[in-house]
């Protein structure tokens, strides 16, 4: 009898196991994060660039455009249409603009814009402007002034 029931349990032993596996918890959590974006746009130089007349171009420095968004546009845009205008009067010393590989020699009479689409590695661009000696345009003496903005945005 004692074989018996020690056959029995034995038997039943692995049934005891299998309900023990069958019973469980579950518990799940989501992980989540949010992510700033970033749009910059950081020029080089200041607020006034100085060209030197005598010679055809100048560099006025770099622009570098850092962003984590799915694509950014730039905008740069000339205040006189791409021509410096001398102070108190109203003669016009053209110039264009070179914008890294993104453009060369562009005329400002329209404005420039650069659109890049999907992610984008951080990018800097050198900034040059392109123009005639003052002499080959008999420019009179006097300050020519214009104004570049620009302006970085989202898609």
């Amino acid at each position: 009898m004692k074989k018996a029931l020690a056959v029995l349990l034995l038997a039943l032993l692995p049934f005891s196991f299998a309900i023990a596996d069958s019973a469980s918890s579950l518990f799940t959590t989501q992980v989540k994060a949010t992510v700033d974006y970033t749009l910059t746009l950081t020029p080089s130089f200041g607020s006034v660039s100085a060209i030197t007349p005598g010679a055809t171009s100048t560099s006025i420095g770099t622009i570098a455009i850092t962003s984590n968004l799915n694509g950014w546009t730039l905008v740069i845009k000339s205040a006189n249409g791409g021509k410096m205008i001398r102070e108190g009067g109203i003669q016009e010393y053209p110039y264009r603009l070179t914008l890294g590989s993104e453009a060369t020699n562009y005329n400002l009479a329209t404005d420039l814009t650069v659109t890049k689409t999907g992610a984008q590695p951080a990018t800097t661009l050198e900034v040059i402007l392109n123009y005639a000696t003052a002499a080959s345009l008999n420019l009179p003496a006097g300050v020519y002034v214009d104004t570049l903005t620009f302006t970085l945005s989202t898609l």
